[in-house]
């Protein structure tokens, strides 16, 4: 049977560590065990000529900046010590790149690019300012709270918004699933919904509602709006830049920013997570009250009669609500 390391297309499988001295330890370990002269297996050759590329590979990518795996993030910054982060994956995300740690996301983004980190500040602070503390409470803890922006002596910026530990980003969860089952799709977009209503009543239209900006906690069957806040925009203000794929699905609506867009970006993630984007080639067990919503257009007036006509799809597709457990772990989060 053909040795595993020979399948691995990715150094970030292979190798744990995104500090050059450590990633070098870990790499002549394990061309000291595969090496020829010292390894008998038929494939000895192969996999340490595959374990050389791999590092060779691994180099390349952290010296650009593009490592995925799990590293430390030294972020300089300015009038305070340098911040050491470790995190357990890096991907970029539109021109920012995304740090995934156990208790916190962290965004860098280019000096180029500050406007977006300054857009996304003035959205956030005015996320808690409702006279009703009712209605603050209850949807501010799914919200970035206690955000720390960074200043960095090369001119980026950085975002910290705390999390914990059981939430995990959309995307990540649906890399580990490949599709959703539909029932797991329908709790994960009535919390979209949900927190739809409170970004209605608060003014505020997020053009990039998406599997990553979204995050959850499986365990509990919450949902947490956290990432792209640099494309949030009040209602009816004028919008000069909006995320790509959303002028691709909505592109009529761009222009003027309305709560419909949300509607929108909504029934595009329920699309993705049961399998296609565009809603040809959905999963064939998706009922078909579910399959004509997600492939449909929002015709309500507002994001409240949006919810309760939502309601009414699952109703029609599952019956009564009852909780169905998803059954992932940190580890296999980690795996991916």
């Amino acid at each position: 049977m053909p040795n595993k390391i020979l399948s691995i297309t990715k150094p970030e499988t292979l190798f744990k560590s995104s500090d050059l001295v450590a990633l070098k330890k870990e790499y002549r370990n394990l061309a000291l065990k595969y090496h020829p002269d010292h390894n008998k297996e038929k494939d000895a050759t192969g996999i340490f000529e595959h374990i050389h590329s791999l590092y060779a590979l691994a180099v390349k990518k952290i010296q650009e900046n593009t490592w995925e795996g799990a590293g430390v993030l030294f972020l300089n910054t300015i009038g305070a010590p340098p911040h050491e982060f470790t995190y357990y994956r890096m991907r970029s995300v539109g021109f920012s790149k995304l740090y995934l740690s156990d208790d916190f996301i962290l965004y860098t983004i280019p000096e180029s690019y500050a406007r977006f980190g300054a857009q996304a500040k003035t959205i956030l602070a005015k996320i808690p300012l409702t006279s009703n503390k009712k209605i603050a409470d209850e949807f501010t803890k799914f919200l970035p709270t206690n955000v720390k922006y960074l200043q960095l002596k090369n001119g980026d910026t950085a975002i910290k918004i705390p999390k914990v530990s059981n939430v995990f980003s959309l995307r990540d969860v649906l890399n580990y699933y490949g599709t959703l089952d539909p029932k797991q799709v329908a709790w994960i977009l009535s919390s979209l919904y949900n927190l739809n209503c409170f970004l209605s009543y608060r003014d505020i239209v997020h053009y990039d509602i998406s599997v990553d900006s979204y995050f959850i906690s499986p365990s509990d069957h919450m949902g947490f709006l956290l990432g792209g806040w640099w494309y949030a925009f009040d209602t009816g203000s004028v919008v000069s830049e909006v995320p790509q794929k959303t002028f691709e699905t909505v592109p009529h609506l761009c222009k003027t920013p309305s709560n419909l867009i949300c509607r929108e970006l909504i029934r595009y993630v329920g699309r993705e997570l049961l399998g296609d984007p565009k809603g040809t080639k959905l999963i064939k067990s998706t009922p078909d009250p579910l399959l004509k919503w997600v492939r449909g257009v929002s015709t309500a007036k507002d994001a409240v009669e949006e919810y309760k006509a939502w309601d009414a799809c699952l109703l029609k597709s599952f019956g009564p609500r009852r909780f169905v457990a998803m059954d992932i772990t940190e580890k296999d989060i980690k795996g991916v």
